[in-house]
């Protein structure tokens, strides 16, 4: 039996889910769980990156998502909420990631790292996060996540903020095993 603040908060979320499907462009929400590719070129906000993280269990075909934000409308919270909604086993068919001159910034390399850390897109082979405004703690942070992808094969981070301290990281050899 559901009490009316569960159902409530399931209303709130339906609604949210509901919103998103429009914004991006599909008929129904059935569309966007069965998609394999997905592109947005801007109007996304916070709160849509959020619900779009907390869909990530339920899109176990999206294979391609592409997201270029030209207007930064998202501002310096939205990826960090899209990774925190990413749980372990989310978006399992996942091999494209392009987060385009969206504000990702440290928190949400940090974000990235930490969902990346709970086994979400185990599948990852190409991460580009171009003009993301990521720095060297955003990249110390990731890096090692970015290492324990074993299928991740092509990563790009132009445009960012990036000096010795990231680069070293990301360089960085393996810890020595045991």
């Amino acid at each position: 039996l559901l009490t009316p603040a569960v159902r409530q908060q399931l209303r709130a979320d339906y609604e949210a889910a509901t919103a998103l499907c429009v914004k991006m462009g599909m008929r129904s929400c059935k569309e966007l769980r069965e998609a394999t590719s997905l592109l947005k070129n801007r109007g996304l906000s916070a709160d849509d990156l959020a619900t779009l993280g907390t869909l990530g269990s339920v899109l176990p075909a999206l294979r391609v998502l592409t997201l270029r934000e030209s207007s930064r409308s998202a501002g310096p919270d939205g990826v960090p909420r899209l990774a925190e909604g990413l749980g372990g086993g989310a978006l399992p068919a996942m091999a494209y990631l392009e987060l385009y001159r969206m504000h990702v910034g440290d928190a949400g390399a940090s974000a990235l790292a930490a969902a990346l850390d709970r086994g979400a897109l185990p599948r990852l082979k190409i991460l580009q996060l171009s003009y993301a405004a990521i720095g060297d703690a955003g990249l110390v942070a990731l890096a090692p996540a970015l290492r324990r992808l074993p299928a991740l094969d092509s990563l790009y981070l132009d445009g960012n903020p990036l000096g010795d301290e990231g680069l070293t990281a990301l360089v960085a050899p393996p810890p020595p095993a045991g």
